[in-house]
C-alpha cells in the first residue's frame, strides 16, 4: 500500500472510531430520552372519526370498522391511515374480523379498486405526510431518513419499525444518522453495529458500554440478555416503550411477579426486534396510556408473541404470559377454523 493509501486508511479508521466515541458519549445509561409531541394527522379531530376510533380501541370491531370505512370513503386521512395500518398489521386484527369472509374483510379495510382493493394509505398519501412516510418505508427503496422522519413526527413505534425493517434489509447509514438530534435511542445499537462492521478487523469491536445495561438490544452486539431489574430500569426511561409496563399491569396484575413477567414478555416478543411492535399504531391520535389500557393492545401484544404449546412443555417463563398468549392465539385459530367451515376463503 502506498503512503497515501495508508494515510487514507488511517483517516477512515479515525472517523469510524470517532463515531463510536461519540455514540458512547451520547448514550448515558439511565438517562431518559424526551418524546417529541406527535404531529397531528388531518381529520383526527373529526367527531365521527373520534367515535369510531373509541369503538375500535374498546375492541368493538363490528361497529368500529364500518364507521372507519365510511370515514375513509368520505376522505378522512386519519381514518385512511388507521385502516391502512390495520390492513397490513395482522396483530391489529381481532376475533370479529377474523371470522368475516374475505370479501367483507377487504370491503372494510381497503378502498375499492383492483382485484383485492387498494390499501387506504395510498389515498391518504396524496395529502397526508405521515401516510407518504409509510409508503416510502413499504417501497423497498427507503433509507435511514425515513426512520428519522417518523421520529421527528413523534411516531416512535413507526420509527422503530422502520429501524427494524431497514436493518433486515441491510440498509447502511446509521452511524452518520446518529448525529441527527432526531435519532432515536432504540436505533443506537444499529449505528454501533454498523460502525464496528465497517472498521478494519479487530480495530473497533462493538461497544456494549454505549448501551444501557438493561437494553434488550445488547444481544445484537454479542452481549447477553439483560437481567429483569436492569430491563425494568431501561424500559422506565424510554418513551418509545412507555405503554408496555402499563399494558403488562393489566395483563398480569400480580406485583410479586412483575419483573419476571415483564422479562418473559419482552423475550417472547423477540427482544429488540419484537419491541418494534409495541406502542400505539398512530401516536398522533392514540395516547400511550389510552393504548396501554385498550383491549386492542392486549390482543395485539398476545398475537405478537411467539406461539407456544404448554402441553408440549413450551413456556415463555411466565405462567401469566403463557395463559394470555394461549387464550388469544387459540381464540384466533378457532375463529379462522369457523370461517373455513363456513366456506370462506382464508
Amino acid at each position: 500500500m502506498t503512503g497515501q493509501g495508508v494515510a487514507r486508511a488511517f483517516r477512515a479508521m479515525a472517523r469510524l472510531v470517532g463515531v463510536l466515541l461519540w455514540l458512547g458519549a451520547a448514550s448515558l445509561p439511565g438517562a431518559p430520552v424526551q418524546a417529541a409531541s406527535a404531529v397531528a394527522v388531518a381529520g383526527q379531530d373529526d367527531p365521527a372519526f373520534r367515535a369510531a376510533l373509541a369503538l375500535w380501541l374498546e375492541g368493538a370491531e363490528d361497529r368500529a370498522l364500518p364507521e372507519l370505512a365510511a370515514a375513509a370513503q368520505a376522505g378522512n386521512p386519519a381514518a385512511q391511515v388507521l385502516l391502512g395500518l390495520i390492513d397490513t398489521t395482522p396483530a391489529l386484527q381481532g376475533l370479529w374480523l377474523a371470522e368475516q369472509p374475505r370479501r367483507e374483510r377487504l370491503a372494510l379495510l381497503r378502498a375499492p379498486g383492483g382485484l383485492s382493493g387498494t390499501n387506504w394509505m395510498r389515498h391518504a398519501a396524496r395529502t397526508e405526510p405521515l401516510a407518504a412516510l409509510w409508503l416510502r418505508l413499504w417501497s423497498g427503496d427507503a433509507d435511514v431518513g425515513v426512520m428519522l422522519d417518523f421520529a421527528r413526527r413523534g411516531e416512535l413505534r413507526a420509527a422503530h419499525l422502520a429501524a427494524k425493517t431497514l436493518a433486515l434489509r441491510d440498509q447502511s447509514g446509521f452511524p452518520a444518522a446518529a448525529e441527527d438530534p432526531a435519532f432515536p435511542e432504540f436505533a443506537r445499537v444499529l449505528a454501533l453495529r454498523e460502525a464496528a462492521h465497517r472498521a478494519p478487523q479487530g480495530t473497533a469491536p462493538p461497544d456494549l458500554a454505549a448501551l444501557h445495561p438493561g437494553d434488550p438490544a445488547r444481544p445484537l452486539l454479542g452481549g447477553a440478555d439483560p437481567g429483569a431489574e436492569a430491563l425494568d430500569r431501561f424500559l422506565a426511561g424510554q418513551p418509545a416503550f412507555q405503554a408496555l409496563p402499563a399494558a403488562l399491569a393489566r395483563m398480569c396484575p400480580d406485583p410479586a411477579n412483575r419483573l419476571a413477567d415483564q422479562a418473559a414478555l419482552v423475550a417472547a416478543l423477540g427482544g429488540w426486534w419484537g419491541l418494534a411492535e409495541v406502542g400505539p399504531p398512530v401516536a398522533a391520535f392514540i395516547a400511550p396510556d389510552i393504548w396501554a389500557a385498550s383491549p386492542v393492545n392486549r390482543n395485539a401484544l398476545a398475537q405478537s408473541l411467539r406461539p407456544l404449546d404448554r402441553k408440549r412443555g413450551q413456556s415463555s417463563g411466565s405462567a401469566c404470559i403463557d395463559a394470555v398468549s394461549e387464550t388469544i392465539q387459540g381464540n384466533l385459530r378457532q375463529a379462522g377454523a369457523r370461517r373455513a367451515r363456513q366456506g370462506a376463503a382464508p
